[in-house]
């Protein structure tokens, strides 16, 4: 980490880059989600033999059903609460406070009802008029998609190795210049005692163990935590239940 820390004056110059690499970074994570959410539509279509448009009518009429619910059971919680409020407080504090409980509870299944219903409505409105109600034609929609999402993913990798690339090499080059000058600053006795392979070493090997650690640290090192976030996003999306159960387990 000491050695890192003293290569920051020489990569500092070059962050521009550096940045912009992590932009693409997260164009990659995100189209890596991209081709990762068309196995879910796979799934819909084919193994389960329901398509996206009877998907999205089931989920609207789900939503709206559990709306409808649990805004009765809010009502009824209500009409409780106002209930006790007329009766004398002795020993009535325990179901108050366990009717609160629950009022608190069913308003945030409100709310994620609320907010499927107000999702599938709008994938009814604009995205589900894009596609097409035949299963190969739908079939052939989710595998273009898949292409282009795969060969943008592939370009957005390359662009961001190509940056990070030109980021270590513009920083190891401004290193050695350094190390460069500093060795035409000793005399002789010195060179001659640290002797012509140590410093040849010193410029090839450590510098290419350094530029190793840096492109390992700019590239993998960022990119891959990104797309396991996307996928752990994508998972929650789908189950958060299951996922956090899984989680709770996996390691």
């Amino acid at each position: 980490m000491n050695n890192f820390i003293r290569v920051l004056p020489y990569f500092w110059p070059h962050r521009r880059q550096f940045f912009l690499s992590v932009g693409f970074a997260v164009l990659v994570a995100v189209f890596w989600g991209l081709n990762l959410s068309m196995s879910f539509l796979i799934v819909k279509v084919f193994l389960q033999n329901q398509s996206l448009h009877e998907y999205v009518e089931t989920e609207i009429t789900k939503a709206r059903r559990d709306g409808d619910e649990y805004a009765a059971k809010l009502k009824q919680h209500e009409r409780d609460l106002r209930r006790l409020d007329a009766l004398p407080p002795a020993g009535e504090e325990p179901r108050r406070v366990e009717l609160l409980k629950d009022q608190a509870r069913h308003q945030s299944k409100l709310s994620e009802a609320s907010r499927k219903l107000h999702l599938y409505n709008w994938l009814r409105s604009y995205a589900l008029p894009w596609v097409p109600r035949d299963k190969f034609d739908v079939f052939a929609l989710i595998l273009g998609v898949f292409l282009a999402a795969t060969l943008l993913k592939g370009l957005f990798t390359f662009i961001q190795e190509v940056l990070i690339g030109s980021v270590i090499e513009l920083t190891t080059m401004g290193l050695r210049k350094h190390c460069f000058r500093s060795i035409l600053r000793q005399d002789y006795q010195t060179l001659a005692l640290s002797g012509t392979p140590e410093l040849m070493s010193r410029f090839t090997y450590d510098m290419h163990v350094l530029a190793h650690g840096l492109r390992l640290l700019g590239g993998k090192v960022i990119r891959e935590p990104l797309k396991a976030l996307t996928c752990l996003l994508l998972a929650f999306v789908v189950s958060w239940q299951l996922t956090l159960l899984s989680l709770l387990f996996a390691p």
